[in-house]
C-alpha cells in the first residue's frame, strides 16, 4: 500500500496496513465521529536495523532447512510499534498449521496496564482461542489459497535459509510454501489511545516487504483485537453508541478479509513492487471478495456492508442498524490521487475498489490477473493490458463510465427501463446507488482528476429538480477535459432511466427545454450531472474547475 519512507537503514521498505475502527461509537478526538468499518491507511515506512536484531545474512551464510514447527511452539518474532516507527522483538505461539500457512499468535495481546479493553467481555477482546485460529487456517487453505492462486498468482517459496535475522534470536525456517500469519496487538495510535477515548483507527493487518527479507519467509501481520465480533459469517453484534470501550457490532469475516487483502500485497509485491496505490488497493479490495469473504452488494441498512463501498458512495454518514455510528464520506474521489480529502481515506479504497468490479465485470478474471502480472504501473499498466486483449475502451471511457456505474447500478438492479446498453452501467458484484444528498458528493469545488462530480440539479433554494423542471442547462470550463453525463430515473422501482453524454465543443455546452426533455423525458424525480475530468497522466493533483448552471441557477460542485 504505497511506497514508505525510511529513517533507518533501508531493506525495500514499503508497508501495507489495513486500518480498522476500534468501536463504533463515540467522535474521534478533533474530529467526525469515527468510522465502523474497515479503513485503509499508510503507517509510516518502518525498516529494520541490522545492529538492534542481528548482524547481516553475509556473516553468517545459508541455514540448513527445517520442518514447520510443532503447534504450541514459541518463537521470536518482530511485531510492529508504528507510533515509534521501528519493530520490536516479541514471542508468538503457533497456534495453528495448514497445508499453506502458519498462524503464530503473539503471547501478550493486552493494551497498556488499567485499559478497559483489556477487561470487556471477560477479556474475549484480547484472546485468539485455538478455535479462532483454527478458523483463519481454514480460511486460508480452503479460500483464499486456491482463490487468489487461479485470479492472481503464487509466490516463491521461502524457507528462511537466507534470514537476516540474528540465529540466536530468532529462528524463521519452516516449510517455504507456508504463509506465515503473524497475530499480535500491533502497537499503533489506538493502542496507546487509553481506554479507546479517541476511538482512532487501528491496524487491523500489514504486509511489509521488510519483514520477508529479514526472514526470508512470506510473513503478513493480523492485529488481534476482537476476533469474537470480526470473524465468522454471523458474529455477535453488541453496538454500543457513546461506549467506546464497550462497543462491538458485528463485522463479518472482517479479520478473513483482511488475510485475503494482504496477501494479495504479497502476490503483488512479488509481481510488480512498484505499483501504485490504485492499482495494488484495488485488487487487494477485490481480493477480499474472490476470496469469498466480502459483497459489496450490501447496503448501509445490511450488517457485514462493504464499508470502503458505502464510504465511496456517500452512505457512510447515514445511520441505520448496522451503521449506529456514521462518518461522513462522498464520491467526490480521484481514482489515482490518494488521500486527497481528511478523513476520507476509506473512501479512496471504495473507489479503487469499485473500479476494479467495473473491469472485472467487464472483462473478467483473466483481466485482472493480466493487470495484477502487467509490470507498467498504474494506467501505463491499464492500457497496455486493454491493448493486449483488444478492448478498444480507453481509460477517459472507463473512467467516465465507472462515474456512470456509481449512479445507476442499483437503479437498473431494481429492473427499471433503460435505453442504453445495460450490461455496461451495471456490474454483478455491486448494487451502487449514490447517496445525492450527501455534501460530499460534489464537494471541494472542481472535479478530481480521474474521478467525477455527481451533481443533483438544485433551483434557486437549493431543493431538488425533477426533469419536468428543467428549462436550460449550460456547461463551461476554463480549461482540462472534461465528459458531461446527464441522467434521469424515478426512484419508484422499475421506472424509467436515461443516462446521456452530452458533446463539449471547446469545453462548452447548451441545451433547451426541449432537448432537456428529448434526452431525459419528464417523469424522473432525478435529474443529475456527472461531471468528470480526466488526466491521462495520472499525475494531477489540482481540482479541475468548471461552471455549471440550470434554469439560471449556478450549481454546486464546479
Amino acid at each position: 500500500m504505497g511506497r514508505a519512507a525510511t529513517r533507518l537503514v533501508r531493506l525495500a521498505a514499503a508497508t501495507a496496513a489495513l486500518v480498522a475502527v476500534a468501536a463504533q461509537a463515540g467522535t474521534a478526538a478533533g474530529g467526525p465521529p469515527a468510522a465502523g468499518g474497515v479503513v485503509h491507511a499508510h503507517p509510516r515506512g518502518v525498516t529494520i536495523p541490522f545492529g538492534e536484531y542481528g548482524p547481516d545474512v553475509l556473516r553468517y551464510g545459508a541455514r540448513p532447512a527445517a520442518a514447520t514447527a510443532a503447534v504450541g511452539t514459541v518463537r521470536n518474532w518482530l511485531s510492529l510499534d508504528d507510533r515509534e516507527n521501528r519493530y520490536y522483538a516479541a514471542p508468538f505461539r503457533l497456534a495453528g498449521v495448514g497445508q499453506h500457512v502458519e498462524v503464530w499468535v503473539a503471547t501478550d495481546l493486552s493494551f497498556p496496564a488499567s485499559d478497559c479493553r483489556n477487561q470487556v467481555d471477560g477479556g474475549g477482546r484480547v484472546t485468539v482461542t485455538p478455535e479462532q485460529a483454527a478458523h483463519l487456517v481454514q480460511a486460508f487453505d480452503r479460500a483464499i489459497y486456491p482463490r487468489l492462486s487461479n485470479a492472481f498468482s503464487v509466490p516463491p517459496p521461502r524457507e528462511g535459509t537466507q534470514a537476516r535475522a540474528d540465529p540466536f534470536r530468532f529462528d524463521p525456517r519452516g516449510d517455504g510454501d507456508d504463509i506465515v500469519v503473524l497475530v499480535e496487538n500491533v502497537r499503533d495510535t489506538n493502542y496507546y489511545d487509553f481506554d479507546n477515548r479517541g476511538n482512532v483507527p487501528y491496524i487491523a493487518g500489514f504486509f511489509a516487504r521488510d519483514l520477508v527479507d529479514f526472514f526470508d519467509r512470506n510473513v503478513l501481520t493480523i492485529d488481534a483485537y476482537d476476533w469474537l465480533h470480526r470473524t465468522g459469517a454471523d458474529p455477535p453484534h453488541h453496538p454500543a453508541p457513546g461506549d467506546l470501550c464497550a462497543s462491538a457490532p458485528a463485522r463479518p469475516h472482517l479479520y478473513e478479509s483482511t488475510l485475503a487483502h494482504e496477501y494479495q500485497h504479497l502476490l503483488q509485491y512479488y509481481e510488480d513492487p512498484d505499483e501504485v496505490n490504485w492499482v495494488d488497493e484495488g485488487l487487494s479490495d477485490l481480493a477480499q471478495r474472490i476470496a469469498g469473504f466480502s459483497d459489496a452488494r450490501r447496503t448501509i441498512h445490511q450488517r457485514g456492508f462493504d464499508t470502503h463501498v458505502q464510504c465511496f458512495l456517500g452512505w457512510l454518514g447515514v445511520q441505520t442498524d448496522a451503521n449506529p455510528n456514521p462518518r461522513p464520506g462522498g464520491p467526490e474521489n480521484s481514482l489515482n490521487r490518494w488521500s486527497e480529502h481528511a478523513g476520507e481515506i476509506l473512501c479512496d479504497y471504495g473507489a479503487a475498489y469499485t473500479f476494479m468490479e467495473v473491469l472485472a465485470g467487464r472483462y473478467g478474471v483473466p483481466f485482472i490477473r493480466a493487470l495484477h502480472r502487467e509490470d507498467a504501473d498504474g494506467f501505463d499498466g491499464l492500457r497496455r493490458v486493454l491493448r493486449a486483449r483488444g478492448v478498444r475502451a480507453s481509460v477517459p471511457d472507463l473512467v467516465a463510465d465507472w462515474g456512470a456505474v456509481a449512479a445507476l447500478d442499483a437503479v437498473l438492479d431494481g429492473g427499471a427501463r433503460f435505453a442504453g446498453p445495460r450490461a455496461r452501467y451495471r456490474t454483478p458484484a455491486l448494487r451502487a446507488s449514490v447517496n445525492w444528498a450527501e455534501p460530499r458528493a460534489d464537494n471541494p469545488p472542481g472535479a478530481p482528476p480521474n474521478g467525477s462530480d455527481f451533481v443533483r440539479l438544485r433551483d434557486r433554494g437549493g431543493r431538488f429538480l425533477h426533469a419536468r423542471q428543467l428549462r436550460s442547462l449550460r456547461f463551461t470550463a476554463p480549461g482540462g477535459s472534461f465528459t458531461l453525463q446527464l441522467l434521469s430515473y424515478r426512484t419508484l422501482p422499475r421506472g424509467r432511466a436515461a443516462l446521456v453524454r452530452i458533446p463539449l465543443r471547446g469545453r462548452r455546452a447548451a441545451l433547451g427545454r426541449q432537448e432537456l426533455r428529448r434526452l431525459l423525458g419528464t417523469n424522473a424525480d432525478v435529474a443529475a450531472a456527472i461531471v468528470t475530468a480526466h488526466d491521462p497522466s495520472g499525475t494531477a493533483r489540482a481540482y479541475a474547475r468548471y461552471r455549471l448552471t440550470v434554469n439560471g441557477v449556478r450549481q454546486p460542485g464546479g
